[in-house]
């Protein structure tokens, strides 16, 4: 018989932001089911919790089928509606891009 103990280990993103304070940290929560306020109010709660600059929150009820429905909430609360892989992927990079240019003090 085999027998394998195992033990939670801390999360890592919320260790980010203190090992690297300027790091552009972004977040992911996936719920499955639940009210677009609901999964708005848990995205915000990981921005908070992990002082990410950036949450995309998927609800897994919401993909499939060439559809892909994401929030990306920005700290001021405000979020941005997506409905396909690719607009997700592009508005990421380019929140991205913007954030580092701000910090690099070139935009």
């Amino acid at each position: 018989d085999l027998m394998l103990t195992m033990r939670r280990t801390p999360k890592l993103m919320g260790l980010m932001k203190k090992w690297q304070p300027s790091v552009i940290l972004v977040g992911f929560k996936l719920l499955n089911h639940v009210e677009p306020q609901a999964l708005l109010d848990a995205g915000y709660g990981v921005l908070k919790k992990n002082a990410c600059d950036l949450v995309v929150a998927n609800d897994s009820s919401q993909i499939g089928g060439g559809r892909h429905t994401a929030y990306l909430i920005s700290p001021d609360r405000s979020f941005t509606k997506l409905e396909t892989k690719e607009k997700i992927a592009e508005e990421i990079a380019r929140r991205v891009l913007r954030l580092y240019e701000r910090r690099a003090g070139t935009r």
